[in-house]
Parts: C-alpha cells; structure tokens; sequence
C-alpha cells in the first residue's frame, strides 16, 4: 500500500496523510499508547493502512454483508440505551463525508497560513472582512 506522511500536527496529534491510490489527503489522528506515547513503527504502519480508501471500501462490504460476532459487540451497549436512542448507532456515508470535507478545510486553511506566512499570499484568505461603505 502506497502512501505519503506529508505533516505532522503536534497540536492536533494528527498526521495527514497522502494515498497514492487516490491521492488525496486525510488526517489521521495518531493513538496514543496505554504508556502515554504516539504509537510508531509497526502499530502505527498498520494504523495508517486502516484508513486506505481501499481499505475502508472492503471493510463497509464486509460490514453491509454482517459480521458474525456483532452481537457480541451489542452486548457492550445497555439495553434501554439500544431502545431510548432515537440516533443512529453507526455512522452514515453522508456524516462520514461530512467529517472528511471539515478535516479537507481545515487542512486548507493551515496551508494558507503557511503561504501568508512564506510570502506567496498577501493575506490569508481564511479570514473574512467587512468593508464599509
């Protein structure tokens, strides 16, 4: 699986992350260990491949087709908290894109900070202003 680390957000404890396959970035944030560290090496390889569009594609056909053990993850949720909800319990393509398309602005808006700040825009287009007549 082919993919590039383009940053790293100490603040946000996210990389963002370029797959090769659809070329695309998408922020990931980075679990941290039951020792209080970022996980790295292998763990974090394969934490990243997760997030593969391809990856993620497979996973929603296998999920659409049902999972043999999912009722064991049922037994993790109370009762009355499966009947009281009225929200659904996964999330939805629509809310899913969503998340994605927020983390795409958000990402641009950091790019176009560091354009202001390097000199190849004048003025940071994240910011709106009122001119008065």
């Amino acid at each position: 699986m082919a993919y590039k680390i383009i940053n790293f957000d100490e603040n946000l404890g996210s990389l963002t992350v370029k797959f090769i396959e659809n070329s695309l970035p998408c922020i990931i944030k980075v679990p941290i260990n039951a020792d209080g560290f970022y996980i790295v090496g292998e763990e974090l390889t394969k934490y990243i491949e997760s997030h593969s569009p391809t990856t993620l594609i497979e996973r929603n056909t296998k999920v659409a087709k049902g999972i043999p053990n999912a009722e064991e993850l049922k037994n993790f949720v109370a009762e009355d908290k499966l009947k009281d909800t009225e929200l659904p319990i996964t999330s939805t393509l629509e809310q899913m894109n969503n998340q994605k398309m927020w983390e795409d602005i958000q990402y641009e808006q950091k790019i176009a900070k560091v354009l202001v700040k390097l000199g190849v825009l004048s003025s940071d287009p994240t910011k709106i202003s009122t001119t008065y007549l």
